[in-house]
């Protein structure tokens, strides 16, 4: 009996269409031949969208917004978009069913967007703001990306964003050294008692001594007294 050890031909071919296949199949993400919105006037629409949902909102209500996104004058509203849809769809999560709706009535728009795109998100920081600075922004992104989608279809028969599916941030240090300038400018200007970490403890400090000082200022004052009618009396 003869024991062939090759490997059939049969599954080479095969193993051979799966991997290019696997590579066509990569190679469409984040590449578009139409706008994946809804509507022609995206910016107008999200307005709308966004002016009806913040009725029923506390403008003050604490949300995140990304601190440390790298600029880049062909991705930023790829990253700005994916990020919008991933925190409307927490806030839906934790709202009722009234917000829910309004929330997914914005996402419904951009999620064929946000499924031809598998974007990476791992390095993003977060800073702390309100619900209003939030939204104000949100008709713009998406109707500028939109509109830079529209052209490069005209010009190139597809929009092809494949480069921007993983987002790109600035090194924490840059972020840490701008919040700290931000700090700076926006903070009065501090006393050297103030800058030094021995402020409070020399603050506290003074407490018992001027007690003790008030303590012994009367039986000094006593004692000055006596002294002052010793001396005025005649021997």
């Amino acid at each position: 009996m003869i024991w062939r050890h090759a490997t059939p031909e049969s599954f080479v071919v095969f193993v051979l269409l799966l991997l290019f296949l696997t590579q066509c199949e990569s190679s469409k993400n984040c590449v578009f031949q139409h706008v994946p919105f809804e509507s022609t006037n995206n910016t107008q629409l999200f307005l709308s969208k966004i002016k009806d949902l913040k009725q029923y909102l506390l403008l003050n209500y604490p949300v995140d917004m990304p601190s440390n996104l790298k600029p880049d004058g062909f991705c930023q509203e790829v990253w700005e978009v994916h990020l919008i849809n991933k925190k409307l769809k927490h806030l839906a999560s934790v709202s009722g069913i009234m917000l829910e709706r309004m929330f997914f009535n914005i996402t419904t728009h951009i999620v064929s967007f946000i499924k031809g795109c598998n974007i990476e998100d791992s390095c993003v920081r977060f800073v702390g703001t309100n619900i209003t600075q939030f939204l104000n922004p949100v008709p713009y992104h998406i109707g500028n990306l939109a509109d830079k989608m529209e052209k490069l279809i005209e010009l190139k028969e597809s929009a092809d964003y494949s480069n921007c599916t993983i987002i790109q941030c600035q090194p924490d240090s840059f972020t840490e050294n701008v919040t700290q300038t931000n700090d700076t400018v926006h903070s009065p200007e501090q006393t050297p008692l103030q800058r030094s970490h021995w402020g409070p403890f020399l603050l506290l400090l003074l407490i018992p001594i001027s007690c003790f000082l008030l303590i012994m200022t009367r039986p000094l004052r006593n004692l000055f007294q006596r002294l002052q009618r010793f001396q005025e009396t005649p021997v």
